[in-house]
């Protein structure tokens, strides 16, 4: 409870910090990681998940700041290799996943801009965690700390990739965060030999993919092609029979390429709603359904059974979030299908995906929905991270408790329109411009409000369209401020009925406004339709001066 408890604060009070420095929140978080800890104090015996989060506070409170001492340190903890009390072999593997996701966030989207960094090599340090080879002489403070030989006999000279491959993929992804840096993201492409191949865990061809895609974020496109795209020349088309090819392990790696190019189409358009990214995602989690219920007649056993529940978990986390807080019905369909499945292989962490996924898809009640700026992504990561746990205490490869970091990523974005008389919400007909992007023209598309709005830095304008509604034009290409504040107050926008127009609740079609219905009269001859009428029933000025014009009686107009 106690150890639950400091994890809880460690993290809440670093989300709360986000990106300030703050001296205090520092020294609270040094305290608990011996690597930042003066060489000359005393170690606290601090609990291994405690260090885990009190490391991901340090990434949160520095986030986008590139502060040097601290990305040294984190750098240099990714590998570090285990104390001298070896009581870290156990989780070592979530130790160094948040150094990496750490560093991550502090250098966020800097890319090949690190001030002041370049001696560090970062990138390529990085780069040698993710592929292996020898160590480095460990860097930083922490180089007397580890002199004792104890560890050397374990691991001796070279990297433990196993360990520090997943945090060094994820820092290389996040600091070069949709840079477009070709060179760094051809490091991680997937090796184009079978030779190779064989040497990589499937899990982490995922990440090294989904790593790929984010850094290539202008290149993602929301079809199947560009999912397919990712998987390499080796594995289509036809196979020499010579080869003495593992067609499993093929099939697996394929499907974990797969996941990891879904996930990065689920970041890309979080929060989006768009149609096409949401269509895509969709036709691949019903192949991986078929793929399923064959899997249950072949022989393709449990391991087959769960690589291919865990990509289908990724591709539904992926699908909520391009779809979160829209409540999307397929989507609810499909996180319903899972929750009744409870078979052996059903574990616990695959149940942990499929609600967060339906937590996503209704995120706050349907008021709130994802951001995909960069610090959005970040959290997104730390909260998506593609390994779930087999059961409820397990937090070898990642920490449970970042799960949570998710509602970082979330922002109000609905906007309910209010009609000012009645004080009630009230449907109202938006025009939504497009800023134009090198992917399409400046574009105006119209949404029923309420509605969850695009992000809004997408948008050029908002404005609540006649002929019911008094026309209201937010532009938002001078500044967002005003309609930011609309949104953080539950997105309240006042609007106010025309004379004569009923709310679309009541007319859906617009044939009861008042003008329609007395116009229409068959029996009224044209005397009884008096000109001043005209103005209670419509707001339209060229009818209420056509009227004034034609339709007062003769004695009125003295020549």
């Amino acid at each position: 409870g106690h150890e639950m408890t400091s994890i809880g604060l460690l993290l809440g009070v670093s989300s709360a910090k986000l990106g300030t420095m703050d001296m205090s929140i520092t020294r609270l978080l040094s305290i608990h990681i011996p690597a930042l800890l003066p060489p000359t104090s005393t170690e606290l015996d601090v609990p291994h998940n405690v260090q885990v989060a009190a490391v991901i506070g340090i990434g949160l409170v520095y986030q986008g700041t590139g502060h040097r001492h601290n990305a040294e340190v984190l750098l240099s903890e990714i590998g570090r290799p285990p104390g001298p009390e070896m009581e870290y072999c156990t989780d070592r593997e979530s130790y160094s996943l948040a150094a990496g996701l750490a560093l991550g966030m502090v250098c966020l989207g800097h890319g090949s801009n690190l001030i002041g960094m370049t001696d560090l090599n970062v990138p390529e340090q990085l780069y040698q965690y993710m592929v292996g080879g020898h160590r480095r002489a460990q860097a930083g403070a922490n180089r007397e700390r580890h002199k004792s030989p104890s560890y050397q006999i374990k691991e001796g000279d070279t990297i433990n990739v196993d360990v520090t491959c997943p945090g060094a993929t994820l820092a290389l992804a996040m600091i070069y965060l949709k840079t477009n840096n070709r060179s760094i993201a051809d490091w991680l492409k997937p090796p184009d030999t079978w030779f190779l191949l064989d040497f990589i865990k499937p899990e982490f061809l995922l990440l090294r993919t989904l790593a790929r895609c984010i850094i290539m974020w202008d290149e993602i496109l929301p079809n199947t092609e560009w999912v397919k795209s990712n998987i390499p020349q080796i594995m289509r088309g036809n196979f020499d029979p010579s080869e003495d090819i593992n067609m499993d392990t093929m099939a697996q790696a394929q499907d974990y390429i797969t996941a990891g190019a879904c996930l990065a189409l689920g970041l890309r358009f979080a929060g989006s709603a768009n149609s096409d990214a949401f269509d895509c995602l969709y036709e691949f989690a019903r192949t991986f359904m078929k793929m399923m219920s064959f899997a249950g007649t072949a022989a393709v056993g449990a391991m087959g059974y769960y690589n291919l529940q865990t990509c289908l978990s990724m591709i539904l986390l992926a699908m909520s979030m391009v779809m979160a807080g829209t409540g999307n019905l397929k989507v609810l369909q499909l996180c319903r299908f899972f929750h009744k499945r409870t078979g052996g292989e059903m574990n616990y962490g695959f149940h942990m995906a499929h609600h967060m996924a339906l937590g996503l898809l209704f995120l706050g009640g349907g008021r709130y929905t994802l951001s995909s700026s960069n610090s959005a992504i970040a959290a997104l990561l730390c909260a998506l991270y593609p390994h779930f746990p087999a059961h409820s205490t397990d937090n070898r490869y990642h920490l449970q408790a970042l799960r949570h970091l998710a509602v970082l990523a979330a922002e109000p974005r609905l906007l309910v329109p209010v009609d000012v008389d009645s004080l009630k919400p009230c449907y109202a007909l938006l025009e939504v411009t497009y800023k134009a992007t090198k992917w399409y023209n400046q574009t105006t598309v119209e949404l029923m409000a309420p509605t969850l709005l695009p992000e809004l830095h997408l948008l050029k304008q908002v404005k609540v369209k006649g002929p019911r509604y008094w026309e209201l034009t937010l532009d938002l290409s001078k500044e967002t401020q005003h309609l930011k504040s609309i949104l953080i107050r539950d997105g309240v926008l006042y609007v106010k009925l025309r004379a004569g127009q009923l709310p679309y609740k009541d007319d859906p079609q617009g044939w009861k406004s008042l003008l329609a219905t007395t116009a229409n009269h068959r029996n009224s001859g044209v005397t009884a339709f008096r000109p001043e009428a005209i103005s209670t029933f419509t707001s339209e000025p060229a009818l209420i001066s056509f009227a004034e014009f034609f339709c007062k009686t003769s004695e009125g107009l003295k020549c």
